[in-house]
């Protein structure tokens, strides 16, 4: 058996496993991704890298008063929920959204927020137990190839969304490590599929950026 057989081999069994997770669709996922497993796995990982503090921020913004941004997030996690297979979490994440959108009284959010809750730690948790974490990208920055990089992806993003995913599942790590901020919210935009505001996050990378001009 090949390593890259091996692998792969690997990533179908990690997936098989999180079949077993409640409220967890894997092949709504899949058939996004083409079946590649892989990818998949690099999702949920990247899930949890960015949404797995939803929660504890939305209380926040909900006793800050911002419910604006709650709902914003509420949204937010409603739709990357769905693209995961997250089903659960998806039908409680629209719950309270709606519920802050039509203004219900504090106890309904209350306990929709507390069911959101719920749904969203079993399922990090679940993630948890069988991802592994993610690899620490390199320090080292090559302007020009990040360049090159970028301009890839603008055609990509223009003409083929999941070429730009792909590429951003190998090379996102470099974009973070580059960019900081700016290059974490271009590839969170396109890791979750929001292709339009990854393009306008890039578009603010070129002005923020002279090297990348």
């Amino acid at each position: 058996m090949t390593p890259l057989t091996s692998a792969a081999d690997e990533a179908r069994t990690v997936v098989d496993a999180l079949r077993q997770l409640p409220g967890f669709d894997v092949s709504v996922g899949l058939n996004l991704l083409r079946n590649r497993c892989d990818k998949y796995l690099h999702l949920l990982t990247m899930f949890l890298e960015h949404h797995g503090g939803d929660i504890d921020l939305l209380r926040r913004q909900i006793a800050a008063g911002q419910r604006a941004d709650a709902r914003l997030l509420a949204h937010s996690l409603k739709g990357v929920a769905g693209s995961i297979g997250a089903t659960a979490l998806h039908h409680d994440a629209a719950a309270f959204e709606t519920a802050i959108k039509e203004d219900a009284d504090p106890a309904t959010q209350e306990s929709l927020l507390t069911a959101l809750a719920a749904s969203h730690a079993a399922l990090v948790a679940g993630l948890r137990r069988h991802l592994r974490p993610p690899t620490p990208p390199s320090a080292a920055v090559d302007w020009p190839a990040l360049r090159q990089l970028l301009d890839t992806l603008a055609t990509q993003l223009e003409t083929d969304e999941m070429a730009a995913y792909d590429r951003c599942a190998e090379d996102g790590g470099k974009i973070r490590e580059a960019l900081g901020k700016p290059g974490e919210r271009l590839v969170e935009a396109i890791e979750t599929f929001a292709f339009a505001e990854a393009q306008a996050a890039l578009a603010a990378i070129r002005r923020a950026f002279p090297q990348l001009a």
